[in-house]
């Protein structure tokens, strides 16, 4: 099941050639958006549906890559889960462009509620294996865009004309493709701390580190809700004309929530242990650190929205791999010296860089600096407080 994660994940940064966020950044400025839609969606479907035929040409090989022995069922729940997921991901996209909120929360909910079931039925009725769990999330997955179709009809059942016009393809693929190694970038920045852990540490630290991150999970709902509804709500005020200083007031009532909020987590990491129970005491030590994660992010979503505004995308690959490279770095110094600590303080100072390049950049594209000056102090201030909570242990 795990290899069909990474497979599944890997594959859809590659497919989507970026043009999922490339119908995020045009949406608000567009006056034929259902052209749009099909323009962005076209390409992607081409591409899963040539990595479909390839590998189902050859899935006795890559199944057996995969999952260590050939399996025509697994291949074809497999291409059957890319082609599933492209409807999905752009049936939620229109969506959320469209700021329906409760809408599309309650698509996702649909979706794992699905998976959870189809999971819990099929174990049931079938073998324990990965094909009854690759098989449940392929029907939820299926159901999924079914039901983000249907919500989203008027996008998808009228005749579809020119969809592969070269004049208006091209923007969209000139903002689209360097996300897709800014985005691999962003996935070995995301592991690479995991990988750091089994290949210097040892299997306990990659336990505990990985509670850690459990710990942290709240923040990461707050950074997922955020960020779902900030890009359309960005993009339309910019394309409206809306005063700077609301988004100026947007990056500081932001930075300031979030560190209110990492320090009462950081507090409150001890409740916390009471409540999971006692083998999180260790991994509550990293929390001061692993928050940094998807705080980081978050403010980057906001404090680097002029990369997004002056469409030079080719600006996230050099955050994402700048932030990489610092990344491995600092894991290849501190995960033999300390362990799981090492891997938190390595990733938190990695993801400071991740959202002081796209600051820096973000205000030097746009000509405009949101909140700089007192976000820095706010993330200064979680800094001090992480340390003095380390140390004072």
């Amino acid at each position: 099941m795990s290899m069909y994660t990474v497979v599944m994940s890997l594959g859809g940064l590659i497919s989507y050639a970026g043009l999922d966020q490339a119908f995020v950044r045009e949406y608000s400025c567009s006056q034929d958006k259902t052209s749009l839609f099909r323009r962005c969606i076209a390409i992607p479907l081409v591409l899963v549906s040539l990595f479909s035929t390839v590998f189902m040409l050859g899935y006795s090989y890559f199944s057996t890559l995969l999952w260590g022995s050939p399996t025509l069922l697994g291949s074809s729940l497999l291409c059957l889960g890319f082609i599933f997921s492209v409807f999905d991901r752009f049936a939620s996209l229109v969506i959320r462009m469209q700021e329906r909120a409760w809408t599309y929360s309650s698509i996702l909910i649909f979706r794992q509620a699905l998976r959870l079931g189809f999971t819990l039925i099929f174990l049931k009725l079938f073998s324990r294996g990965y094909i009854t769990l690759i098989s449940a999330s392929v029907l939820s997955i299926a159901l999924s865009s079914a039901a983000g179709i249907f919500l989203s009809r008027n996008y998808w059942f009228s005749p579809w004309r020119s969809v592969f016009n070269g004049a208006a393809l091209k923007p969209l693929l000139r903002f689209g493709l360097p996300l897709v190694p800014a985005s691999i970038m962003m996935w070995v920045l995301n592991g690479m701390d995991k990988i750091a852990l089994r290949h210097w540490g040892t299997f306990q630290d990659l336990g505990v580190y990985s509670a850690g991150f459990k710990i942290v999970g709240v923040l990461s709902i707050v950074n997922m809700a955020f960020s779902t509804f900030w890009a359309p709500v960005s993009y339309r005020w910019f394309e409206s004309g809306v005063s700077v200083d609301r988004f100026d007031k947007v990056a500081k009532y932001l930075a300031l929530s979030l560190t209110v909020l990492a320090i009462s987590l950081t507090i409150a990491r001890n409740l916390i242990v009471l409540l999971l129970g006692p083998e999180y005491r260790a991994a509550s030590d990293l929390v001061p650190f692993l928050m940094f994660v998807p705080i980081m992010y978050l403010l980057s979503e906001v404090t680097g929205i002029g990369i997004g505004f002056s469409r030079r995308s080719e600006f996230h690959l050099l955050a994402s791999g700048v932030a990489a490279l610092s990344n491995l770095i600092g894991n290849w110094i501190l995960v033999p010296l300390y362990g799981a600590m090492g891997a938190s303080v390595a990733t938190a100072i990695s993801y400071i860089i991740f959202m002081v390049l796209k600051s820096v950049i973000g205000s030097l594209l746009w000509r405009k600096n949101l909140g700089q000056p007192f976000v820095y102090l706010m993330v200064l201030i979680m800094i001090g407080a992480s340390f003095w909570v380390y140390l004072g242990q």
